[in-house]
């Protein structure tokens, strides 16, 4: 199988970066920054990504998908 999304080593990423992930492949990258993404993607090498924490509620995890964040 291969790999389809690429997470930048320490969240650093330009134009240059992007286009080698791209040419090697990959579909998507995720950056570091945590955030709702809106879909259809502006762009599949720059995604956002969420904080998932196993002692979260149900309903942080619904807040979490819905708004980007949780309660806090």
């Amino acid at each position: 199988d291969t790999a389809l999304s690429f997470s930048y080593p320490y969240g650093g990423y330009n134009g240059k970066v992007k286009q080698i992930v791209s040419k090697a492949g990959y579909r998507y990258a995720v950056i570091i920054k945590q955030g709702k993404n809106a879909f259809p993607f502006s762009d599949n090498f720059v995604l956002r990504r969420l904080l998932v924490r196993g002692e979260e509620s149900i309903f942080d995890f619904y807040l979490n998908l819905s708004r980007g964040r949780n309660r806090l």
